[in-house]
């Protein structure tokens, strides 16, 4: 694994990129994983797991790394 050191900046544009929503505009992994639908007919990718986690891998991730940020 490699360490890498960010600035305050780089962390807030991080952050930033973090909180945007890729999903608005289809899904950015070309799939559906597993994904429960909601009301409307969309896919809820914020769907969570009976353990708390994201089903969706990209959601899992970006919450990942936002922990590891502190934020």
């Amino acid at each position: 694994m490699k360490k890498i050191v960010l600035t305050a900046e780089e962390i807030r544009t991080l952050e930033i990129y973090l909180w945007t929503n890729p999903c608005s505009a289809g899904c950015p992994l070309g799939q559906k994983p597993r994904l429960p639908k909601l009301d409307n007919g969309t896919y809820d990718c914020y769907a969570v797991k009976e353990n708390g986690e994201y089903i969706c891998p990209l959601q899992r991730a970006k919450h990942n790394i936002m922990k590891k940020l502190g934020k």
